[in-house]
């Protein structure tokens, strides 16, 4: 695995926390992955999104089985489609980033910022009929944003900022195009193969802050516009799923995974929130990212109540394969011969690293 730079960082149960850094935050000039680079999180934003909508319900400003009619009466079907669905991909509606017309858009003019409303418009037609299957799609979080707007009555990155960023001091968090980083932002990078079959990075950006570069942060929004550390992320993590951010029925909510969805599409999606196994023995939830050029992962593992995030500056692979490298070390299979029953626990190599 050729990975430009990649940060990970590891939370454990008694809250001693363990960071890694490697590689270079820009391939060309060799500068360097620290603690303090921010990532592009591509999807991983969901998670703020839902959590959002989730403490508006709370709030009483909305319910999640609102139909999205209730806040955005013009735009199609919106009568038949319900803030849960768009929260569970189970809508029906496309994902504008799979729109070729679209990609050629935004390769284009990769310095242009794009707005939701300009966005919208590439949404080709359904892939099936409202609350009739599963689709991944970065429309249903647009859409959300949007609600979040309307119902909150302040802009999505404002309210991300406010309700999660501040109070949980995830300083080195925010939304790329409206926060400004204390650190440049690592490049996004597409690998390709060159002389004598050399894996290289080709750098992604626009000669701008954003990641992998403006056209593409911009239009993500409240789907995959934010950027972070790994040590916010897993923060955020711990907070979110270990019961800090939402009160317990809405994480009930939250961590509710509907067994259509997995009749639909073999996996395990919630509200903003998928369920995998980790290395045959640990389940843990949370969500990856995937822009061109970058990866996240966020996990939370509740029986062992650990938090582990992880983010790259490369394409191809994703960001949970670097996670499960991470869950077998801290808690190595039992040798042959080793005594059974005993219940995992993390190595105490591992969980004294600095």
């Amino acid at each position: 695995m050729v990975i430009p730079g990649i940060a990970a960082t590891v939370i454990l149960a008694d809250g001693r926390t363990w960071t890694g850094v490697a590689g270079d935050a820009v391939a060309a000039t060799h500068a360097k992955v620290t603690p303090e680079t921010p990532f592009a999180i591509a999807s991983v934003t969901k998670t703020f999104t839902a959590a959002l909508i989730l403490r508006l319900a709370e709030q009483g400003r909305l319910t999640i089985d609102d139909p999205l009619s209730r806040w955005l009466p013009d735009y199609p079907n919106a009568a038949r489609i319900t803030l849960r669905m768009l929260l569970r991909h189970t809508s029906g509606l496309a994902d504008f980033f799979q729109n070729p017309k679209f990609d050629a858009a935004l390769n284009h003019a990769k310095g242009r910022v794009w707005t939701p409303a300009e966005v919208l418009p590439f949404v080709a037609k359904p892939a099936f009929a409202p609350g009739k299957g599963w689709g991944y799609s970065n429309t249903n979080y647009v859409l959300l944003g949007l609600v979040a707007e309307r119902a909150g009555g302040a802009p999505w990155a404002d309210q991300v900022r406010e309700e999660f960023f501040v109070p949980l001091g995830l300083a080195s968090t925010y939304v790329q195009g409206v926060g400004t980083p204390d650190v440049p932002p690592a490049h996004a990078n597409q690998m390709f193969i060159g002389f004598a079959g050399k894996i290289l990075p080709r750098d992604l950006g626009d000669g701008s802050t954003l990641a992998p570069f403006t056209a593409v942060a911009t239009a993500a929004y409240a789907a995959g516009s934010i950027a972070s550390t790994t040590e916010d992320l897993a923060r955020w993590a711990r907070a979110l799923y270990g019961g800090d951010v939402l009160n317990p029925a809405s994480l009930a909510e939250m961590l509710t995974f509907d067994p259509n969805i997995e009749r639909y599409a073999a996996l395990a999606y919630g509200l903003g929130v998928s369920r995998v196994k980790i290395d045959g023995r640990f389940v843990a939830v949370g969500h990856t990212g995937a822009l061109a050029g970058t990866r996240a992962s966020i996990r939370w593992l509740p029986k062992q109540r650990v938090s582990v995030a992880v983010v790259f500056n490369r394409d191809l692979f994703t960001g949970d394969d670097a996670t499960r490298y991470l869950v077998a070390a801290l808690y190595p299979r039992a040798k042959p011969g080793a005594s059974p029953g005993a219940s995992p626990a993390p190595s105490p190599a591992a969980s004294a690293l600095p």
